[in-house]
């Protein structure tokens, strides 16, 4: 079982951390080329996968809080539902921080950019897609490395 887990975890998470620099790179074409006076509208296209892998903590960390905070929170009694064998509970609050994150991942960039050109003079390409890539880096490792190997320990241990 350990060499499944090695060989998915390896296989995916060098295809994930790949397909990331991909589409930094892609989205920062995109925007140099389209980037006439630093309108926040070139930054709004796109999937954001930093927000659809890592919803609670992206919306927290991008001001939106509440909705962090809730998504959180959903996580957590969807894991105590799990494990107290509520099977509807379980399929229903899947499917809403599924939505919610599918959701995110699409307006993603539109809030990052929105939030990025109040607080600064213009929003700067380079530190913009590097920041997006950061978080899109740290949800592939965490869902491909980090999660098989905790749920295969896990399992191990239990």
């Amino acid at each position: 079982m350990v060499y499944v887990v090695a060989a998915y975890s390896i296989t995916f998470g060098a295809l994930a951390i790949y397909g990331v620099w991909l589409q930094a790179r892609a989205q920062l074409a995109r925007v140099v080329v389209a980037d006439a006076g630093r309108d926040p509208a070139a930054f709004g296209r796109g999937f954001n996968l930093g927000a659809f892998l890592l919803a609670p903590f992206w919306a927290w960390f991008h001001g939106l809080r509440v909705f962090g905070l809730t998504l959180l929170a959903t996580s957590v009694v969807l894991v105590f539902a799990g494990a107290s064998g509520l099977r509807v509970a379980v399929i229903a609050l899947a499917s809403l921080l599924a939505l919610a994150s599918i959701g995110l991942g699409f307006v993603g960039n539109r809030i990052a950019a929105d939030r990025r050109s109040r607080s600064d003079a213009g929003i700067d390409a380079a530190a913009f897609i590097a920041s997006e890539r950061g978080w899109a880096l740290a949800g592939a490792v965490i869902h491909t490395v980090v999660a098989p190997w905790a749920g295969y320990f896990w399992l191990a241990g239990g």
